[in-house]
């Protein structure tokens, strides 16, 4: 088993509101619906988005129908897809997750549709190679738990 540190949660004063950061993924961490990231399997994807000058959304809780804003910037590092932002504060659902992430009460969890993976029988793990990122959650619930928030700029 791989043990990472998770980085821990910043509260920053900032002249802009609304400011997030985190990782929407961990890599080679088993989630509690038995996938693992493997390192590069957003690469793709997020290429893709960059070609066509779009990003994956920002949902609250994986409900198409309740957008909190907009996601900046994503990009693989060695620990997982790192995710930064802007919450929309003037929608009621991005100013209650700004104020519950402040708080450390939300995480970062993915939709996506998977590409290429395989089983790994040894770990009881689909193992996903290539995923198509549709978008990235804040959820009271991650299905990977070292999905973590680790900024909330504030006032």
């Amino acid at each position: 088993m791989t043990t990472h540190r998770i980085p821990d949660l910043k509260i920053k004063a900032s002249g802009e509101n609304g400011l997030i950061e985190g990782y929407g993924a961990v890599f080679n961490n088993r989630d509690f619906v038995g996938d693992i990231c493997l390192p590069g399997c957003f690469t793709d994807s997020l290429e893709q988005h960059k070609g066509a000058g779009t990003m994956p959304a920002m949902l609250f809780s994986h409900d198409q129908a309740r957008p909190i804003g907009k996601w900046t910037d994503m990009y693989e590092d060695e620990y997982g897809l790192v995710v930064k932002g802007r919450l929309t504060l003037d929608v009621p659902a991005a100013k209650d997750a700004f104020h519950l992430a402040a708080d450390d009460a939300l995480a970062l969890s993915i939709g996506f549709s998977t590409v290429q993976a395989h089983y790994d029988q040894n770990r009881q793990a689909n193992l996903l190679e290539e995923v198509d990122l549709r978008e990235v959650s804040m959820v009271s619930m991650a299905a990977n738990s070292q999905a973590k928030i680790t900024s909330v700029k504030t006032l």
